[in-house]
């Protein structure tokens, strides 16, 4: 809704802006160097711009203009004739960071591994040790490494979303590994163990 250009805020914030531009004559390009604003019309449109008469002392509006050519910056000190008719905030919030302290949804096992696509050798393991401090691991057959993320709070955990993002993936690597065991590296571990203790049929 269009709200008198008095009322807007002169402190550098980005508003929307309704303006009208200067009618340039046929053949004219502008006072601005060629980077004419909107020359193809002279009827009232929105755009977005600011003042930052607070922070500079210079009480005039910026706004993004455009035409044929290329976009460019209007600036009422010195683009005269441009008029600033009335201004709106923007009603688009930026979209929320999830809630650190949503509930957590746990894996059943403490430790969930799951072989890659690309390699037999290749796996990643994700576990919970005894103070819910979160690790992974990634291994193939040229060697790995591993990482670990505490728990927030008296843990020290200074990551907390990632942390709760980890979770999560056990979780899913677990419906994963239900899906398709042959993938499940403990399991494929844990067959392995048991062909090498019974030995040579």
């Amino acid at each position: 809704m269009r709200q008198p250009i008095e009322t807007a805020p002169k402190d550098g914030t980005i508003v929307q802006l309704l303006v009208q531009f200067v009618d340039h004559p046929p053949g004219q390009k502008s006072v601005l160097n060629g980077a004419g604003p909107l020359y193809d019309t002279a009827d009232p449109c929105w755009t977005i711009g600011g003042n930052t008469v607070e922070n500079t002392g210079v009480d005039h509006w910026q706004f993004v203009g455009w035409n044929w050519e290329q976009d460019c910056f209007v600036d009422t000190s010195t683009d005269s004739g441009h008029r600033v008719l009335g201004w709106a905030p923007f009603d688009v919030a930026a979209p929320a960071a999830p809630a650190v302290d949503a509930p957590i949804v746990w894996p059943k096992a403490r430790d969930v591994g799951r072989i890659g696509d690309m390699s037999p050798s290749a796996h990643l393991r994700i576990g919970l040790d005894s103070d819910n401090d979160v690790y992974a691991s990634i291994y193939d057959e040229h060697g790995g490494g591993s990482i670990e993320f505490c728990t927030p709070g008296a843990g020290g955990g200074k990551s907390s979303r990632t942390r709760k993002a980890m979770i999560a993936l056990m979780v899913a690597m677990e419906a994963d590994n239900a899906a398709d065991p042959r993938r499940d590296w403990w399991a494929e571990r844990n067959l392995a163990a048991q062909a090498q203790q019974k030995g040579p049929a």
